[in-house]
């Protein structure tokens, strides 16, 4: 697909902004069990050189300094380690230790909001209808939820990854390229797995 050059963390934002508020589809297990998705952090948004940023240190707990989750079957805050993950919350906004904290998930899909795919063509020259279709193809293909059966165990399989190239992070906002295509990895729970990114 022909893309403005330099223009690919348009792309990838417009990405990720998909698969959270549109197709809404994506790997709930890889994202609890497998990724910082569900650590709360305090919901502080500030701006540095004219762009929204996420400044702040996990909201840890006060005995262990472990980052902490939001246990959906206790219903509270709990250190990331206290189960293997099933049970803790991908998405909210919620009060531990007299700070409004919302979920590392939730500050992703909330920094996106503004980047549709509308935003992503008028600087790519990609077409947002292009974009969706490009987001919904890498969602159907990575095949979430699939497993696969190598040597006697079982493994996630997800076939479908946005392979991060020179090209596309060697301008000045490569670095965020480089983040949103690795979101879009994340969600899509293809990062060290069969088939996957590694």
């Amino acid at each position: 697909v022909p893309i403005r050059p330099g223009t690919h963390a348009a792309l990838g934002a417009a990405f990720v902004y998909c698969i959270l508020h549109e197709i809404k589809k994506y790997d709930v297990w890889w994202l609890k069990v497998r990724s910082n998705a569900p650590y709360l952090i305090p919901a502080v948004e500030r701006t540095m050189a004219g762009s929204r940023v996420f400044m702040e240190d996990y909201a840890r707990d006060p005995e262990t300094g472990k980052p902490l989750v939001w246990d959906e079957e206790t219903q509270g805050p709990v250190p990331f380690d206290h189960s293997k993950g099933e049970t803790y919350a991908l998405e909210g906004i919620y009060e531990v230790n007299g700070q409004t904290v919302k979920t590392c998930l939730q500050a992703l899909k909330d920094y996106v909001v503004d980047f549709t795919p509308e935003w992503a063509g008028e600087i790519t020259t990609i077409p947002a209808a292009k974009i969706r279709e490009l987001a919904g193809n890498l969602v159907r293909e990575a095949r979430i939820g699939d497993k696969i059966h190598i040597d006697g165990y079982e493994f996630p399989y997800s076939p479908a990854c946005i392979d991060i190239g020179r090209g596309a992070v060697t301008d000045g906002l490569g670095t965020q390229t480089y983040k949103f295509y690795c979101a879009v990895n994340v969600l899509l729970g293809n990062t060290d797995v069969p088939g996957g990114m590694q």
